[in-house]
């Protein structure tokens, strides 16, 4: 899954509205208890685990978060709950936009964009280097070994 699968598409009015992007919170909440069909928990993790570091680091520096602070909350309740099932345990000290910015002040990143862009990296990027690995190996153990010793067969 890919972060933009976390939204779907409201159709704009017939006097002009364009249409609009909105989080599927149904999906969410689904995702919480079980992937839904057609996907499967790694590809869920690393999508959800993009949308919410993207959208942490844009709510910490200069703005343009897609998510609102009910839905931050609704998505890091999720992407736990997903990354646990895949064996990733995800400890963050807050739980919405306002906490994580309460969390900043307290660490001292008031003051700098790149401050709280490497909180959030010291965070993420361990799990995100895991879930790519996990992901390589599922690869991997579905890639079947030639029987011959040819590079190609014909």
């Amino acid at each position: 899954m890919r972060p933009d699968d976390f939204f779907h598409e409201v159709p704009g009015d017939p006097w002009g509205d364009l249409p609009t992007w909105v989080v599927d919170e149904r999906l969410l909440n689904t995702l919480r208890h079980r992937p839904p069909s057609g996907t499967d928990d790694l590809s869920a993790a690393i999508g959800l685990t993009h949308l919410v570091h993207d959208d942490l680091e844009c709510f910490g520096t200069n703005g343009g978060e897609r998510l609102s602070n009910d839905q931050m909350a609704l998505a890091l309740r999720t992407l736990r709950a997903v990354l646990e099932r895949v064996g990733i345990a995800l400890d963050i000290p807050w739980r919405d936009y306002t906490t994580f910015r309460n969390h900043w002040i307290k660490k001292d990143c008031a003051n700098s964009y790149q401050a709280r862009r490497d909180l959030l990296a010291e965070l993420f990027e361990p799990i995100h280097a895991r879930l790519t690995a996990m992901e390589d190996q599922a690869l991997e153990s579905v890639l079947a070994n030639p029987v011959t010793p040819h590079q190609s067969t014909g």
